[in-house]
């Protein structure tokens, strides 16, 4: 029996509040401890959860395509290390909007990747993305956004984690990939 279409609901609002709060766990650490650490202890809880729900379900940890599974590992650990010091040296909220560029990166990557060619929906929600982007990072209006990054760091906002989140964001997607 499937489980009613609202429980899925909850559990993304209950997985993005989880995020949120780990991003402020990580921003109010802010350098007290080495990023790698922190990452490091994320990923033994995410080990610790994930090998205990694939013990309750009776499924082999390893799969069919270990390389694959490494690989994925490699870069969501490479992506949550880029996106991990972004937070250290970002506001919050412009450390997360740019993380959450992941899917538009998803999306397009896809297509050279997987084969799967974007329809219109697809190509606007990107032209939308990273417009967005572009506004979050020339904070000055729709007037400073053709100088992109520059109005950034004119704005106060280094160049340097800017560049992390955004190599975040790439690398998450090629990780869900």
């Amino acid at each position: 029996m499937q489980p009613p279409a609202w429980r899925a609901g909850l559990w993304m609002v209950a997985s993005a509040l989880a995020f949120s709060l780990m991003g402020v766990c990580v921003k109010a650490l802010g350098g007290r401890l080495p990023v790698a650490e922190v990452v490091l202890a994320r990923a033994l809880v995410s080990l610790l959860i994930s090998w205990w729900m694939l013990r309750r379900a009776g499924l082999n940890p390893w799969g069919q395509r270990r390389r694959l599974l490494v690989g994925r590992g490699i870069l969501g650990t490479a992506g949550l290390y880029c996106v991990y010091l972004a937070l250290t040296g970002l506001p919050l909220a412009v450390a997360t909007v740019l993380q959450y560029l992941h899917p538009t990166f998803t999306a397009l990557l896809a297509w050279p990747l997987l084969a799967e060619r974007p329809g219109w929906r697809v190509w606007g929600a990107v032209l939308l993305g990273f417009l967005g982007v572009a506004v979050l990072a020339a904070p000055g209006g729709a007037g400073a956004v053709g100088a992109g990054f520059g109005a950034a760091a004119d704005a106060g906002l280094p160049a340097l984690p800017l560049l992390f989140a955004l190599a975040g964001a790439l690398l998450s997607a090629l990780a869900y990939v």
